[in-house]
């Protein structure tokens, strides 16, 4: 074992010589007050254990929690420790306040409903005017191709053969008017007309050139003019007419965009109310609260929180969400909590077996087994201790009895290990000298020798020897007179970073301060009570710890 391992044990050491000192005064020789309290080495079976206090707790549990939001006030409140049936109502909150307002959410979702039918409506009635104009804008399109269509399938041919018509006509009038003139010369030349008719005959052919002159003059304009620009005004008609109609697409989907908007908010405004119509229903209903299986009724402990007096709940109490109310612990099974020192928790393992003994169940032991060891510690032994590391361990009761109860306390004593055959000495009588164990070795005389030994595993009162003693022996439980012990080797800074030292190697695990620990440990004598009596019967002083030399499980 290492220097580092013993400083634990010197306070050990200390404490133990007082402890022995009253039950093993008969086993020295010489006079009484000067020989030196001594123990015999044994040999035999010698078990390791850890043991630690705890409490019970239900395997299977259901805890029940206020689902009101913010606070409220318990109307009914089922007594502590009565058994109920899955279904029985177990608490009552109060539910008023919600009641009220779920008769205005109630109205307030009615007016949603409506907002909802009016933008559906008004969506659908977009629709059907969008169709409309978009429907109109396609007429005048197919309107204005038509009309290019007609003109120059029709309109167009027609003005164009009138006005080559015409000219032919006036062609026709004019040569027959010069006929007609050509013959009045001659018989006015011959005296059978007058100078006026006459002078009608050539205004007449005057008047057909004329005409001839303006029906091809109306031909030129048509050609050149009147039709480029129908051609144009149509075909303008056609692109304006395909622009309106995508005018109008555009324009009517920019109006859907806003009513469809309006109904999405509509609908979304009702899916709100509604939620919170719903969650008030749903408050109110968790505002009765049934037992979801059979069992026990544990009224949950009160946390001391800001707003809490730390006072038992009961009808009256405020209570606020999420906080708990009643457990439930199922009957089929059992475990234990406990908090494990940090110094021995590299000992214990998970599947070792335990022997549980309850507090309210004197002389009962049940069989147990180590199901979970936390790998952080616990916080809340910081605040307590900062210097203080404890790691939660579940322990499985495999074997329970029906009188058992969560909330008990109980005392389990882990089987870390059993070594046969195997000499063994109290804890007391191993003494750290500088970086060494030593034993001191109590002569037929009276005198002492001091014997370097090899320490194995201990328990919180057996330490193995492996090498140093003989069966023979016997070991002085507190510094002979006389005998002086070098100093432990000075520890580095980091080292003393570490906390509290505590025995290292083999023999490591165990607080440094024993008179803080209350497990009692491996090697108790056989029949001894467990508060532990010294050798031949003798009691131990009060405030000692550990057990007397006359003992050990197994062969002594």
């Amino acid at each position: 074992m290492s220097w580092k391992g013993w400083l634990g044990i010197v306070v050990v050491l200390g404490l133990g010589a007082t402890a022995w000192s009253g039950g093993f005064g008969d086993l020295g020789g010489g006079d009484e007050g000067v020989a030196p309290v001594a123990a015999e080495v044994r040999r035999g079976v010698l078990d390791i254990t850890v043991v630690e206090r705890g409490n019970l707790k239900a395997a299977n549990s259901v805890d029940i929690k206020s689902e009101i939001e913010g606070q409220t006030t318990i109307l009914f409140l089922m007594e502590e420790g009565k058994i109920v049936e899955a279904g029985d109502l177990i608490c009552e909150l109060d539910a008023t306040s919600m009641v009220e307002k779920r008769i205005s959410q109630e109205i307030t979702v009615q007016n949603a409903e409506a907002s909802l039918v009016k933008a559906t409506q008004n969506l659908e009635i977009q629709k059907s005017k969008n169709e409309s104009d978009i429907a109109k804008a396609q007429r005048t399109r197919s309107f204005a191709e038509i009309d290019s269509k007609k003109y120059l399938e029709g309109d167009w041919l027609s003005q164009e053969q009138e006005a080559r018509d015409n000219i032919l006509i006036a062609e026709e009038e004019l040569k027959r008017a010069d006929d007609t003139l050509t013959h009045s010369n001659g018989l006015f030349e011959k005296g059978y007309l007058t100078r006026t008719e006459y002078e009608a005959d050539e205004l007449a052919k005057k008047r057909k050139e004329i005409a001839l002159e303006q029906a091809k003059r109306t031909q030129i304009v048509l050609m050149e003019y009147d039709h480029p620009r129908r051609m144009e005004e149509l075909e303008a008609d056609i692109v304006e007419a395909d622009r309106e109609v995508e005018r109008v697409k555009l324009e009517s989907e920019a109006r859907l965009v806003d009513y469809e908007a309006e109904v999405r908010s509509a609908q979304a405004r009702l899916d709100l109310e509604r939620d919170k119509f719903t969650r008030l229903d749903d408050q109110i209903a968790k505002a009765k609260i049934y037992a979801p299986m059979a069992g026990m009724i544990v009224h949950a402990q009160p946390d001391g929180g800001r707003n809490s007096q730390g006072e038992p709940l009961n009808e009256g109490s405020t209570v606020r969400e999420r906080q708990d109310l009643i457990t439930i612990p199922s009957s089929e099974g059992m475990i234990a909590e406990v908090s494990l020192h940090e110094s021995v928790l590299e000992k214990v393992q998970v599947g070792m077996q335990c022997s549980i003994t309850v507090d309210a169940l004197p002389g009962v032991v049940l069989p147990g087994e180590v199901r979970f060891k936390a790998v952080l510690p616990d916080k809340n032994s910081w605040f307590a201790n900062p210097n203080q590391r404890l790691y939660r361990t579940t322990i499985n009761v495999t074997k329970s009895d029906p009188r058992l109860r969560p909330g008990m306390s109980c005392s389990i004593e882990i089987h870390v290990q059993t070594i046969k055959n195997t000499l063994h000495v109290p804890v007391q009588a191993v003494f750290a000298d500088g970086g060494n164990q030593v034993c001191f070795v109590v002569n037929d005389d009276g005198s002492t020798r001091r014997v370097p030994v090899e320490v194995g595993s201990y328990s919180a009162m057996w330490a193995e020897i492996k090498s140093g003693l003989t069966e023979a022996d016997r070991v002085s439980l507190s510094l002979p007179e006389g005998e002086t012990l070098a100093p432990a080797p000075r520890l580095a800074a980091d080292e003393l970073s570490e906390g509290p030292p505590s025995m290292g190697g083999d023999f490591g695990g165990m607080p440094a301060n024993p008179s803080t620990d209350s497990r009692s440990g491996g090697g108790r004598p056989e029949g001894a009570p467990s508060g532990g009596e010294g050798a031949k019967g003798a009691k131990r002083p009060e405030g000692s710890w550990g057990q007397g030399a006359e003992g050990g499980k197994g062969n002594g």
